[in-house]
């Protein structure tokens, strides 16, 4: 078994664990209110995704860069080369999400650690979708082990500011960037 597989399957188990864990969430403090959302989007004019969180119309936390794109090899491990986003390992599908609760990886394996930090926040989708992570990225990667990555200083701090992060609302914004004007050039 490859280390890539190794990893997809230790994402896959956590989601599954976090997924038979945490059906309903009592609302409450102010994480679990329809006023606060993390939401990742692209900036105007932008292809770079970033993360911020919203309570009511102010940004409490960010934007910080993020990384939605699923890693190439974590993907083929899943057969799913293309990395589609409606199946496993693929790059991160837009829509509305809630936080199911967090994963504790302190006590894992060095080498689980190293791909997705020492915790990660399972976001299982509002509708039809399958659930991802929102973990730490080591500084120089360029995707994501499980879903959504922040680098670990930034992860750490959004962590200690949510406390206890169950049923937060997450919005995952995908737009389109035209990159040849209005005119004729969309058909090459």
């Amino acid at each position: 078994m490859t280390t890539t597989a190794f990893f997809a399957l230790l994402a896959l188990l956590l989601l599954a664990l976090g997924w038979h864990r945490a059906r309903g969430v009592a609302r409450g403090d102010w994480v679990r209110q329809a006023a606060t959302r993390l939401v990742i989007t692209t900036a105007p004019r932008s292809d770079r995704p970033q993360l911020r969180l919203e309570r009511g119309d102010a940004v409490v936390f960010g934007p910080v860069a993020a990384l939605w794109q699923a890693d190439p090899a974590t993907a083929v491990a899943l057969g799913n080369p293309e990395r589609l986003a409606d199946r496993a390992g693929g790059d991160a599908p837009a829509g509305d999400y809630r936080v199911l609760g967090a994963a504790d990886l302190s006590d894992a394996l060095p080498v689980i650690r190293a791909a997705f930090g020492e915790a990660a926040l399972i976001l299982a989708p509002e509708a039809d979708g399958r659930p991802l992570l929102l973990h730490a990225a080591r500084r120089g990667d360029t995707a994501s082990q499980g879903g959504i990555a922040i680098q670990a200083q930034p992860f750490r701090q959004l962590l200690a500011q949510l406390g206890d992060a169950r049923g937060l609302q997450v919005r995952i914004e995908r737009r389109r960037i035209r990159r040849h004007g209005w005119g004729g050039m969309q058909q090459r």
